[in-house]
């Protein structure tokens, strides 16, 4: 049993990849670092490309509103730090994305402004009110407003 719990754990790190945004400089604290351009842009582009497709099946956008090649991109790709998951084969088979706000944010500054529940004259209030709410938490706690989206 414990042989089935150890192979997992590996296995599991094996499949775990983080990609770090172009900028970063530092990677303190991480001890398994690769910095190969070609396979950070090869995984970006396979999750944006999931994420796009996952976009088109349930129906949030449009076929004209991906690339020629089937990717979703944002601007904030490129500024995120990208948590893939990733099969046998190293293809991307989910994700998350974090991306880091100064401690000045406001909601204007965040992905969520585009929301359909922002967007909606009915729920417009409601969340913007919890969403300003945590931004205000945060700001006391002295913590930056971070973006979190799988």
């Amino acid at each position: 049993m414990l042989r089935l719990i150890e192979g997992s754990i590996a296995a599991i790190e094996r499949q775990l990849v983080l990609v770090a945004p172009v900028q970063a400089s530092s990677f303190d604290g991480f001890t398994n670092v690769t910095n190969d351009t070609a396979e950070n842009r090869r995984l970006i582009d396979e999750m944006q490309r999931l994420r796009g497709s996952i976009y088109l099946d349930e129906g949030n956008l449009t076929h004209d509103e991906l690339t020629a090649d089937g990717r979703h991109h944002t601007p904030e790709d490129d500024k995120s730090w990208h948590l893939l998951m990733t099969d046998e084969h190293g293809h991307v088979r989910s994700c998350a994305l974090y991306l880091l706000h100064e401690n000045a944010t406001s909601i204007q500054d965040l992905r969520v402004r585009h929301c359909p529940l922002v967007q909606s004259a009915e729920s417009r209030r409601q969340v913007t009110h919890a969403i300003e709410s945590e931004i205000s938490r945060a700001r006391r706690a002295g913590q930056s407003t971070q973006d979190r989206a799988t």
